[in-house]
């Protein structure tokens, strides 16, 4: 299995598209949005970004050939006073690919261009803590928990907490 992974482009639109509204059906318990929500917009939110090539704003993509088969984001603030971190958001892998560490080399790849960033000492992300294998792999990326929410989010009745995690610069270079 030959996978690549690469900042996407506009060229990519329609898979980018397709792929995360996908991953909204699939893991509906796993995302902030709702496939039903984001299904009916003319444009996703990060559909802008990717338009264009924002360098703080992208979305980094996992390649089977020519076949999107994971996207993982990184977003920066606009925000003066946190210009120096980012975070990582809509992670997801095809469940075909789930198994053959697709997902930590995109994660590594998301860092890897988030970090490029002079300015980023800290990345950071929020995982469901029922979300064992998000969590699995969030560690073994070298990510450490700087904070708990309970009840976040109200997904169809249920409450769902949220680990904060934070992998600083040095300790990226130190997992890679």
């Amino acid at each position: 299995m030959g996978i690549t992974y690469r900042k996407l482009s506009s060229k990519d639109l329609v898979d980018y598209r397709e792929i995360r509204l996908e991953s909204l059906k699939e893991y509906p318990d796993s995302f902030g949005a709702s496939y039903e929500d984001q299904k009916i917009k003319k444009k996703l939110g990060f559909e802008e970004y990717i338009e264009q090539e924002h360098p703080d704003k992208f979305i980094v993509g996992a390649f089977d050939n020519t076949q999107l088969v994971g996207i993982c984001g990184f977003f920066r603030e606009d925000n003066a006073k946190r210009m120096n971190a980012g975070e990582i958001i809509q992670m997801y892998v095809k469940s075909k690919y789930q198994s053959n560490k697709v997902g930590y080399w995109l994660l590594q790849a998301t860092l890897d261009e988030a970090l490029r960033i002079k300015e980023i000492d800290n990345v950071e992300l929020g995982v469901y803590a029922s979300n064992q294998s998000a969590n699995t792999l969030c560690e073994k990326a070298g990510f450490e928990e700087y904070g708990f929410k309970e009840n976040q989010f109200n997904d169809r009745g249920t409450q769902l907490n949220r680990r904060l995690m934070v992998l600083s610069r040095d300790k990226h270079m130190t997992y890679r």
